[in-house]
């Protein structure tokens, strides 16, 4: 009957805990009990990992809006000096 399963060997390559040799030392299976609890430490370890991306990008995002307003600040002060100048054109578009 056709079924799916992971190559012993590609297993032993990331976790040599999770297969099982045979007498000769030969990599013979996979322990497919103890798969699910690898997964799960390595998603909990993805999932942190996306949480600090996130604070990261946050903090970025928040820096942006700063200077965005600084930057709209600026351009106000220079085109109440000089309304000829270029960013205050470019403004009006």
């Amino acid at each position: 009957m056709p079924d799916v399963g992971f190559g012993a060997e590609e297993v032993a390559r990331v976790e040599p805990l999770l297969t099982t040799t045979n007498d000769k030392g030969e990599i013979e299976g996979v322990k497919y009990a103890q798969i699910s609890t690898v997964l799960v430490n390595a998603v909990n370890e993805q999932q942190a990992e996306i949480e600090r991306q996130q604070l990261q990008i946050d903090a970025q995002n928040k820096l942006i809006l700063e200077q965005k307003r600084r930057l709209e600040a600026l351009q106000k002060l220079v085109c109440a000096a000089n309304a000829d100048a270029e960013i205050c054109r470019e403004e009006s578009k």
